[in-house]
């Protein structure tokens, strides 16, 4: 069953974020500016101009990204299934990686089949980066790898000295 959902005001052209199975969904070549050829995409969501924004990506065994690589606008990716390996790091299900405008792209590598959410922000695509500067004039912007993003605690916030979470956090009142 496949559920419609009227396009949201803004940048983004369609949503699908109410899905029950991924697998109704098309799959389509990965088509993201730097990243290489053989991963397959089910769009989640595209923004106004065509681009993707969201999507389900199934990345092939041994597909890999090893090129210095710099992006120009926020990507995130969230394992769902399978595992990749970041910088060194094997990141299973639930691991999760944030590259800040302007950070080196990590080196990637699937070893077998695995599934991915991809999250970018509009403009974000993947360029060549310039060799690393050994005498480090300028701070290296670093991409955030996590093993296990649940591992995280949640972040309370603390308003004139009381707590905003539950319904309060969600409604954004002091009141109790």
């Amino acid at each position: 069953m496949s559920v419609q959902i009227p396009a949201p005001d803004g940048p983004v052209a369609y949503d699908t974020s109410i899905m029950l199975h991924p697998g109704e969904l098309p799959a389509e070549p990965l088509e993201f500016a730097g990243l290489p050829p053989g991963a397959r995409v089910r769009v989640l969501r595209r923004m106004a101009d065509g681009q993707l924004r969201a999507g389900l990506v199934d990345l092939p065994a041994g597909w890999q990204v090893e090129a210095p690589l710099r992006a120009s606008g926020v990507i995130q990716l969230f394992v769902l299934e399978g595992s990749l390996e970041a910088n060194g790091m094997r990141l299973g299900p639930r691991g999760f990686i944030a590259v800040p405008k302007g950070a080196r792209f990590p080196s990637l590598r699937s070893a077998g089949q695995s599934r991915i959410v991809l999250i970018r922000d509009a403009g974000a695509a993947l360029q060549a980066a310039e060799p690393r500067n050994p005498q480090g004039h300028a701070a290296e912007v670093a991409p955030v790898v996590l093993a296990n993003a649940m591992a995280i605690e949640p972040i309370v916030p603390v308003i004139a000295g009381r707590r905003l979470d539950g319904d309060r956090a969600r409604q954004g009142r002091l009141a109790p």
